[in-house]
């Protein structure tokens, strides 16, 4: 009789980052791109008429944000066509797997789009034990993208991931074939460029007219005070506070506001929950003003897309 399969515990988190832990959407323009977000989660891919192609797969989605300014773009990277079965998103997070109560525990085969794509990582300089079981420390990356030919060694493995079901005619995988120097969110820097960041509106600016104004025009130019805003309820103050500093402890040197922002949703989630945390960020990371404002208390001042020492 065959010896029975490891299981994972139940409790443990997939750790994403060892490629020793696996088992055996459309063309990507090439080019430099911020990594703004890695989100796991369920997808199922089209065909050019818009039908389905295959079954929803368990992976990866990455929203990619080029460094020259343009349109973000989203790239789907499956761990197989089985892995939903064994694992499912971190329910808390969305930015990792937890495996699912009864499965078999499998772990995700390595010739995945997403492992493939790890491992491009890891040849472009990626160290090793930055990505662990929370994919927030790669959001923010800075790379430089390129289409390859699949490896060779993956063509058997077609019917056992699935991934044939959504990939383009010439079988290509985009991968990353740089990391940049100033794109390393685990070393403080990366982060949404300034030029990728969609403009604010600001404020509409009536031009004086000359001769008589008219009741419409007189309407429109007429200034209104606003209500005296409260502000965050000490509550939402504190638990900010505390969740940030919980951050920069770790990031003496700074980070990116990026970077801050995942790290202080985390820590206030675990500290309170989701809706304290949502109040958090729509209080503090909204503008640099009110970021300035909570994180001064601790020594530190924004700087464009950084967070630095004050």
């Amino acid at each position: 009789m065959a010896a029975p399969k490891q299981r994972v515990p139940a409790t443990a988190g997939f750790n994403l980052g060892d490629l020793s832990a696996y088992s055996s959407g459309g063309v990507l323009p090439e080019g430099d791109y911020c990594l703004k977000d890695f989100t796991v989660q369920m997808f199922q891919g089209t065909k050019a008429d818009g039908s389905p192609a295959g079954a929803s797969r368990l992976g990866v989605m990455i929203t990619l944000v080029p460094l020259a300014g343009g349109e973000e773009h989203t790239q789907f990277y499956s761990f197989g066509s089985k892995a939903h079965e064994s694992w499912q998103p971190n329910p808390e997070t969305g930015k990792g797997l937890i495996q699912v109560p009864g499965g078999p525990g499998t772990p995700p085969n390595a010739s995945t789009n997403w492992a493939v794509l790890l491992k491009s990582m890891y040849d472009s300089g990626l160290p090793q034990g930055v990505l662990s079981d929370d994919f927030s420390v790669l959001d923010g990356m800075w790379v430089h993208m390129a289409n390859v030919p699949e490896p060779q060694e993956r063509k058997s493995f077609v019917s056992k991931t699935g991934e044939a079901a959504v990939e383009d005619k010439a079988r290509t995988i985009a991968v990353v074939t740089e990391i940049k120097d100033d794109g390393k969110p685990w070393e403080g820097t990366g982060g949404v460029p300034e030029v990728a960041a969609p403009a604010k509106p600001g404020p509409k600016v009536v031009k004086p007219v000359s001769g008589p104004v008219s009741g419409a025009v007189q309407k429109a130019t007429t200034t209104r005070t606003a209500p005296a805003s409260t502000g965050p309820s000490e509550d939402v103050e504190s638990a900010a506070l505390t969740g940030v500093g919980e951050v920069l402890a770790d990031k003496p040197k700074g980070c990116t506001k990026l970077i801050l922002r995942t790290g202080t949703f985390k820590a206030v989630s675990t500290a309170h929950d989701q809706k304290m945390a949502s109040a958090v960020i729509d209080a503090y990371f909204g503008s640099d003003e009110a970021l300035n404002s909570l994180i001064s208390q601790h020594g530190f001042a924004v700087k464009g897309p950084m967070v630095v020492p004050a």
